[in-house]
């Protein structure tokens, strides 16, 4: 539905009785009126010219929507170009997408939500106590899943440089991720700021786990 507000234009279809004071157009074809006051969504004052140019103004105006039924009374509707601009918008503004907040423990802490290739959310992600010191890869793979948790991602890494860095030292800490190409290396962050690298599996750097709720 489009909102009407002072001073757009709109198209009047008059009663029988305006050709006593106005010309209506031939053939039945609408008139163009401002609007200039909105008692509502459907109903209107406007002031407008008659065929010759002369001025009129009506009050409780009907102000049609797309679907709606003419009535035989006088009443006004958009113009076309107008109803298929509001179409469009609606096609193009997509609903908000409304997403709950998990429910978290005194000791854990909300990092965000992580977002697919095509910007969808896909889960939360929540970075659980406790922090590893100087361990190598597989032994940090292997104290985040005994905390409840796993390692971060590298795309979950700078989400939580972004948002808990403070929960951070300016350390490296290893991510979950092996790299791609040499299998004895494997992806890590510096919560400095915000560098990823990749490191060595038997260098020993600190880890934290997370954990991630599917939306």
């Amino acid at each position: 539905m489009i909102k009407p507000s002072i001073g757009r234009v709109v198209w009047f279809y008059p009663d029988a009785g305006f050709s006593n004071t106005n010309t209506p157009s031939s053939n039945g074809e609408p008139l163009p009126a401002l609007i200039t006051r909105v008692w509502g969504d459907t109903l209107i004052n406007i002031g407008g010219f008659d065929a010759n140019g002369k001025p009129f103004a009506r009050t409780s105006v009907t102000l049609l929507g797309a679907d709606d039924t003419a009535p035989d009374g006088m009443h006004a509707t958009w113009m076309p170009f107008q109803l298929q601009q509001a179409k469009a918008q609606d096609v193009q503004t997509p609903a908000p997408f409304l997403v709950a907040l998990p429910t978290l423990t005194d000791d854990e802490r909300y990092a965000g939500l992580i977002l697919d290739s095509d910007g969808a959310p896909t889960h939360h992600l929540i970075l659980l106590p406790g922090v590893a010191e100087d361990v190598t890869w597989p032994d940090a793979l292997a104290w985040a899943e005994q905390a409840g948790g796993t390692l971060p991602t590298c795309q979950e890494q700078a989400l939580l440089y972004a948002n808990l860095k403070a929960e951070f030292t300016a350390n490296w800490y290893w991510s979950s991720e092996q790299h791609a190409g040499i299998e004895a290396y494997a992806w890590c962050q510096h919560f400095y700021d915000g560098t990823q690298d990749d490191g060595r599996k038997h260098n020993e750097l600190r880890a934290r786990a997370v954990r991630r709720l599917p939306i």
